[in-house]
């Protein structure tokens, strides 16, 4: 060790049990007897009774508004990439490159690193316009 002063105190000194035995007294393993340690109910579930406020009403909703149901259903690059079986990078050069017939997708604001969503009836129109059942069709 060193010779400063911090590394000098009784925490980092090398000790054994033979030369320094610990100065902590031993505690004697003892069962804990006693009223306040005997179980006073069975063990389970505790019926615990429900305020008056909410015996009758609906349940509290703590998870925020759900959407409506006429917002598409609209997954990530990654999310789409990942049932696609395909990288999300591969999205990104379809989205730069375009072509003749490009994959629809949402830019969710108008900055340079908004995110890009797709609606999912529209990836899946997209997909049934490109099924092919021959190599040799055209497209």
């Amino acid at each position: 060790m060193t010779n400063h002063p911090y590394f000098r105190r009784k925490f980092f000194a090398r000790r054994t049990d033979a030369n320094d035995p610990d100065p902590r007294p031993l505690q004697p393993n003892l069962p804990l007897t006693g009223p306040e340690y005997e179980p006073t109910a069975a063990p389970g579930p505790v019926e615990r009774p429900r305020s008056k406020a909410l015996v009758n009403s609906e349940p509290v909703r703590r998870s925020g508004p759900i959407a409506p149901s006429n917002i598409p259903t609209l997954l990530s690059g990654k999310a789409l990439a990942l049932r696609l079986g395909i990288s999300h990078r591969t999205l990104e050069r379809m989205r730069v490159e375009g072509g003749r017939d490009p994959l629809p997708y949402h830019k969710l604001g108008g900055g340079k690193r908004s995110p890009v969503r797709y609606n999912e009836a529209e990836v899946i129109a997209w997909l049934s316009r490109h099924r092919r059942t021959s190599t040799s069709e055209s497209g």
